[in-house]
C-alpha cells in the first residue's frame, strides 16, 4: 500500500492492482505467459517508472494481479500452473471465481497459488507430484476438497 499526501495536506493510500478476466477461452499456457509478464513488468521496475521513480525502485512499486475465473476448476487449475512456473508465481497474482467477485469483490473471495500450494501438499492433488500437462484438467473431487478447505483472503496490499 502506498500512501501520498494529497495538495489539501491530507493522505491518500491506495494498493494498484490489474485486473484479468478470463472467459475461459484462452489455454492455461497464456494465463500463465501473462503471469510470468506481470512477473517481469514489477522486477523490470517497468511499474516504478511508470509511477514516476527509477528501476531500481521496484520493491517500492508492488502490485497485484487479479485473475477472475469462471469456475473453482479454472481457478484451480491456473493455481496449479502458477505454482508450476519458474520461478513460481506463489502470491503476485490472486485468483477467484466470477461470482464469488461479482458478489463480494473487496471481500475474502481471493485464493493465493501459495495457499493453494500448501492447502493440496501431501495430498493426491499434490502440485510437486504431478507432472505439469497440456490438457486441460478435470478433478471433481479436488474442487470439492479445495472449495471446502482453501484459505480466502481479502484483496492485499501492494
Amino acid at each position: 500500500m502506498r500512501r501520498r499526501r494529497t495538495a489539501d495536506g491530507g493522505i491518500s493510500e491506495h494498493a494498484p492492482f490489474f485486473l484479468d478476466l478470463d472467459r475461459s477461452s484462452e489455454r492455461q499456457e497464456i494465463l500463465v505467459g501473462k503471469g510470468r509478464a506481470y512477473l517481469e513488468y514489477y522486477r523490470s521496475g517497468g511499474f516504478a517508472l511508470r509511477e514516476g521513480a527509477s528501476r531500481a525502485e521496484f520493491k517500492a512499486f508492488a502490485f497485484r494481479v487479479l485473475l477472475v475465473c469462471k469456475s473453482a476448476e479454472r481457478r484451480n487449475n491456473a493455481a496449479e500452473r502458477l505454482i508450476q512456473n519458474n520461478p513460481p508465481i506463489l502470491t503476485q497474482v490472486c485468483l477467484s471465481t466470477l461470482a464469488e467477485a461479482t458478489m463480494n469483490p473487496l471481500g475474502p473471495v481471493w485464493v493465493q497459488p501459495r495457499d493453494y500450494r500448501d492447502l493440496t501438499s501431501g495430498t493426491p492433488f499434490d502440485t510437486e507430484r504431478r507432472v505439469p500437462t497440456r490438457e486441460y484438467q478435470t478433478q471433481p473431487e479436488r474442487e470439492a476438497f479445495v472449495e471446502a478447505k482453501i484459505r480466502k483472503i481479502r484483496i492485499p496490499a501492494g
